[in-house]
């Protein structure tokens, strides 16, 4: 797990100081991809993560869901 942590703060350092513009955005989406991907418990932390960005571009295109049933649902 420390080697995943040391992997994670170069990937930000790396994007942060060589990534274009929003730099730190970029940074933190490449940041986050390598602790989800790498590590042991990725599904654990990716599938809130994936219902939370779901429900909210279902929202912001005018199709709010109430229940994660509905979301599910939906995708079928």
């Amino acid at each position: 797990m420390p080697s995943v942590l040391i992997i994670a703060v170069v990937t930000f350092l790396a994007w942060i100081n060589f990534g274009p513009a929003p730099a730190a955005s970029y940074a933190l989406v490449a940041t986050m991809t390598v602790l989800v991907i790498a590590c042991p418990c990725a599904l654990g932390l990716a599938t809130p993560i994936s219902i939370i960005v779901g429900v909210g571009k279902a929202a912001e295109s005018g199709h709010p869901y109430k229940e994660w049933r509905a979301l599910q649902q939906a995708s079928a």
